[in-house]
């Protein structure tokens, strides 16, 4: 699979997305961090309506007229109403300006696309396909390892289609982060979600029958790159939209972060001669950084210090403890107008219009980690009944798929694991009663993952001479397919959050599509059972961005090959110290 050159650039956007300054709201982005918990701000209702945003807006250079006019044919006009907008009337919200405005006008208007290029995206596909082979060749001497020669009747047939056994960090990093690539380069040329889907498909399809022909086809590969790449892919063009929405491309700090952080959209939009056009309202429709507000975002950014324990919970032998430094990165897009705002209105969604992505990297003489976790919600229905002060309900329920990547190494604990979450179900809901919100968030999975197989050393000396996987033997984890779900509750007010959140994960091996399935004598099988709680609380002492969080984390794996088990535990207590800004 073509290597992750582009795509780096997508996950060096997420990381540093935190530098962008965000409305905030209570919500929690991800399984991977806590909630932040802000004081909402609502004006005084304005006497007159205003009309519908446009597909980008932005702050307002000199330039901005001629942008609104140049991009005209692109906002479609609101229709006809028979009474003014107003707060409690049904489909109506409260804008941060202080206007009263249709959520579906707006939504509509967000959601306009313009015409999409169909040849340059099937030709920009073609070019990552060909810088890809570039580097097959170049790596030969690599690449020579995965050379199968199946025959033109065995790439026919169903027979050719294996498990492979390339490096973890290959399948369950690079390839995802490929196919985060193909997503948003499909979505910028202005696909749908479901072409952008096709296109990557389309995409891993070619490079497994065509480009790879030496070799059998990787089923891994494609399962993992496309889903991997709709689930990190929609949060990379979304922060790329939102980064380059300042009205006639902004200032020149707009345009840095709207080059450096969201390249692909900034590339596209100068192919196509698009200036994002300043919004209506009272301040142009924009946050206070100059950037669309219609489309609502949190960013966040920390540095958290950890002491780590690691035990073997089989035995009775003395915990592994150490101390490592690390940076974690979150952000939540949702492409709602209105979303958590004053105002009553419902609508069904079918344009991955919630997406969330979070990053952790862990280092120090105690060991390392790095993790990757994204989720993004397909279609669904969402609904709010708001009042000016801020109380009332919120609730959405659809269906997501997601992606997560953890590799660690802590003391004696070795941990990886790599899950592909299928389309499941997304609900979450959230109560907000005189300044205190109550949040739940849950989600649930069918999955196809990759786990470290810990007891496979055991297996393996007690059988010498026998022949298992070559997944196992090659690179010491298995494929397999599971089922997850977790669920998250929090209760927040402006200043304090307290939090916990369990997340279950339950897997079994693959059988009998092994790359050397044929000169296999033992296909041994594995079984792992992985369960994560965590629990927060969390203080933001001033009115600003600074925020300060003590977690406690426990993580268990139970894993079997054969009839060799493990049973090992991971306890983190963090002290966070971040922004939201």
């Amino acid at each position: 699979m073509i290597r992750c050159v582009q795509a780096l650039g997508v996950i060096a956007a997420l990381m540093c997305s935190t530098a962008v300054s965000a409305q905030p709201a209570p919500a929690p982005t991800s399984p991977d961090s806590p909630p932040v918990v802000p004081e909402p701000a609502v004006r005084p209702e304005s006497a007159a309506p205003a009309p519908a945003l446009p597909a980008s807006a932005g702050s307002v250079p000199p330039d901005a007229a001629s942008a609104r006019a140049e991009n005209a044919a692109l906002e479609p006009a609101a229709p006809e109403r028979e009474s003014r907008c107003q707060l409690g009337a049904m489909g109506c919200y409260l804008d941060v300006d202080g206007s009263t405005r249709w959520a579906a006008d707006d939504y509509r208007a967000l959601h306009a696309r313009p015409t999409p290029h169909y040849w340059r995206a099937a030709l920009e596909m073609v070019m990552s396909l060909g810088a890809g082979t570039a580097w097959y060749w170049i790596d030969r001497e690599r690449q020579v390892a995965d050379w199968d020669y199946p025959s033109l009747r065995q790439r026919a047939s169903l027979d050719v289609l294996r498990l492979d056994n390339n490096e973890f960090g290959i399948n369950f990093l690079g390839h995802p982060l490929d196919g985060a690539a193909f997503h948003a380069l499909s979505r910028a040329n202005h696909l749908s979600l479901a072409e952008s889907f096709g296109y990557g498909m389309a995409t891993s399809l070619t490079w497994e029958y065509v480009l790879e022909f030496r070799e059998k086809i990787s089923i891994n590969d494609i399962i993992v790159t496309p889903v991997a790449g709709v689930a990190v892919g929609e949060f990379a063009h979304r922060l790329g939209m939102y980064l380059n929405s300042a009205p006639g491309h902004g200032r020149w700090w707009h345009k840095l972060a709207g080059w450096t952080l969201g390249p692909i959209v900034a590339t596209h939009h100068r192919l196509d001669g698009y200036r994002p056009a300043g919004g209506p309202g009272l301040d142009g429709g924009l946050d206070h950084l100059g950037y669309r507000r219609d489309l609502w975002h949190r960013f966040e950014l920390a540095y958290v210090a950890t002491h780590i324990e690691s035990d073997d919970l089989a035995s009775d032998s003395e915990a592994q403890t150490g101390r490592v430094h690390g940076v974690h990165m979150t952000g939540q897009l949702v492409a709602i107008p209105g979303y958590r705002r004053p105002g009553k209105f419902q609508r069904w969604f079918a344009d991955a219009d919630i997406a969330a992505l979070s990053f952790a990297a862990d280092f120090g003489a105690g060991g390392h980690g790095l993790a990757l976790y994204a989720d993004t919600v397909l279609a669904g229905f969402y609904a709010q009944r708001v009042a000016r002060g801020g109380d009332g309900v919120t609730a959405a329920l659809g269906s997501s798929l997601g992606f997560r990547f953890r590799d660690e190494g802590f003391a004696d604990w070795r941990d990886r694991i790599g899950v592909a979450h299928l389309p499941g179900l997304a609900a979450q809901f959230g109560l907000s009663w005189q300044g205190i919100r109550l949040d739940l968030n849950a989600r649930l999975h069918g999955d196809f993952a990759g786990l470290h197989a810990r007891p496979y050393a055991d297996w393996e000396a007690a059988y010498p001479d026998e022949t298992g996987k070559s997944i196992l033997r090659k690179q010491g984890y298995y494929y397999g397919w599971g089922y997850s779900h977790w669920l998250e509750a929090a209760l927040s007010s402006p200043r304090v959050s307290i939090g916990g959140r369990v997340f279950y994960g339950r897997y079994h091996s693959q059988e009998g599509l092994d790359r050397t399935q044929e000169l296999l004598t033992a296909d041994v099988s594995a079984d792992d059972t992985v369960i994560d709680r965590r629990a927060w609380l969390r203080v933001r002492p001033l009115s600003g961005a600074l925020t300060i969080a003590l977690t406690g984390r426990w993580r268990t794996r139970r894993s079997a090959v054969g009839e060799f088990t493990s049973d090992r535990a991971l306890r983190r207590v963090s002290l966070w110290l971040g922004a939201t800004l």
